[in-house]
């Protein structure tokens, strides 16, 4: 997650895209979709925090 950090706190980035998740790959079967979102959850953060 530290690169994403950096790239959520450059004050150029406002967004970025989340492709290619696919739950029936997983042994866990919504494993993919969970840490999607908690990549997603920590860049919304830190773009937050920059405002």
């Amino acid at each position: 997650m530290k690169f994403m950090d950096i790239f959520a706190g450059w004050e150029k980035s406002i967004c970025f895209e989340i492709v290619e998740i696919n739950p029936c790959l997983d042994n866990k079967v919504n494993k993919m979709a969970e840490t999607a979102f908690d990549i997603l959850e920590n860049f919304t953060q830190t773009i937050e925090k920059r405002i």
